[in-house]
């Protein structure tokens, strides 16, 4: 994970609810950037990794780095309410 710029995590710090509630409550904090630091980690990683798929000729790391500043910036966000609207 440190080559990629990414935190080791343990089980405890994945953990997404109890409820279908509580994971949309971790969603909504992901895509308003409050949620902690390794939820931003993994969401980011994964949404690297797809965006890697549509883009192989950039790196994972520069994958990951654009999933970061999409959800930083608030467009990942402003893409799930144009998708709902």
């Amino acid at each position: 994970p440190e080559d990629l710029d990414l935190p080791r995590l343990v089980q405890a710090d994945l953990h997404g609810g109890n409820t279908a509630e509580e994971a949309s409550a971790i969603f909504r904090n992901v895509l308003d950037n409050t949620a902690t630091p390794a939820q931003l980690a993994v969401v980011s990683a994964n949404a690297g990794m797809a965006i890697h798929c549509m883009k192989p000729e950039q790196s994972i790391a520069d994958c990951i780095a654009e999933a970061r500043e999409s959800i930083s910036s608030g467009r990942a966000r402003q893409s799930l309410e144009r998708l709902l609207n």
